[in-house]
């Protein structure tokens, strides 16, 4: 088996592919620093059977992108077929959502334990779809309503204040707490 780690923090790599030697004791590991070192990886043999994906890495971010989605959708179109489970501690409900959306078969957020992003290779090796159950809770609740609600005035209900609404459009939008903050 063969296992391509991409993240731009020589540590994090270093930790990932121990835990990955660790759990596949005939792993080999490829590592990549940032969005144009996976792609070289994209042309050659043979290609991994999982790729381990951070979004924060030097060229993921593209044309107004705020969290590395368009760079993680060319990776997972490049190597079509390879199972991408992203390692990020980019972990908002908007970015997970988004992941899903754009073929990531799992997430895993870096605030998680060693077992956990075990378990998730293991599954999205074996063909599952891995993601947090939070992604699947509360959050996708208020995702569906900004959907449904654009802005206060269309709220025929008016169970949604001005603010709330503009709120729930910047967190579907991917931004942080502090960015939401000062708007």
């Amino acid at each position: 088996m063969h296992v391509l780690l991409a993240d731009d923090h020589d540590l994090v790599r270093d930790g990932l592919c121990a835990l990955v030697q660790a759990i596949f004791s005939h792993a080999s590991v490829s590592e990549a620093g940032s969005y144009a070192e996976v792609l070289a990886f994209a042309n050659r043999t043979p290609q991994p059977d999982l790729i381990l994906l951070d979004l924060n890495m030097p060229g993921m971010r593209m044309s107004g992108d705020r969290n590395g989605m368009t760079g993680m959708q060319a990776i997972v179109r490049a190597f079509a077929g390879v199972p991408v489970l992203i390692v990020s501690g980019i972990s908002d409900a908007a970015t997970v959502a988004a992941a899903r959306r754009m073929g990531a078969r799992g997430f895993v957020p870096k605030t998680s334990g060693v077992k956990v992003l075990g378990d998730a290779m293991r599954r999205v090796l074996a063909g599952d779809v891995v993601y947090p159950a939070s992604a699947d809770s509360g959050a996708a609740f208020w995702l569906s309503l900004a959907a449904m609600v654009p802005c206060a005035s269309h709220d025929p209900l008016g169970i949604v204040s001005p603010r709330e609404s503009t709120v729930l459009q910047l967190v579907t939008q991917g931004l942080t707490n502090k960015e939401i903050a000062l708007q």
